[in-house]
């Protein structure tokens, strides 16, 4: 990543982002993932599919404080607009597990929570209101 990176060429508007505080940004020629990006575009529209940008995002994994970057990738090739860059994330549910940026479970572990107060308050509502217990029915109560 060291390497990787160049002095920022364009002048951003201040406040700076947490992202942008380091005013350096990813070397076009070595942007990997830019690359796989235009690559997959391509691909894409030869097989005469769209991808939905809408629905397209980024998560940045990056825990250098020192080597930090603006996470702007494009699905396409207008890198003169900036509403076409993909958005970022931070949070995003991946078959069933909320996965974050951080790699911390926060979010997961709330979700559970509330899944779980959901569910014991379903069953204690519905021991107040007599229904079965351990195979027997008891009364109602008026």
């Amino acid at each position: 990543l060291k390497k990787s990176l160049i002095p920022d060429p364009k002048s951003r508007q201040f406040p700076l982002s947490f992202n942008e505080r380091t005013q350096m940004v990813l070397d076009q020629s070595e942007n990997v993932l830019q690359q796989e990006l235009s690559r997959f575009n391509l691909e894409t529209h030869q097989g005469n599919l769209v991808a939905n940008k809408n629905r397209t995002f980024i998560m940045l994994f990056n825990f250098s404080k020192k080597y930090a970057f603006p996470p702007e990738f494009l699905l396409g090739q207008d890198e003169s607009n900036p509403e076409q860059y993909l958005k970022v994330k931070n949070t995003h549910k991946i078959l069933g597990i909320f996965v974050q940026s951080d790699l911390r479970w926060n979010t997961q572990v709330e979700h559970m929570v509330k899944k779980a107060s959901r569910k014991i308050w379903l069953l204690r509502r519905m021991q107040q209101l007599g229904v079965y217990q351990q195979g027997t029915l008891r009364e109602m109560h008026p």
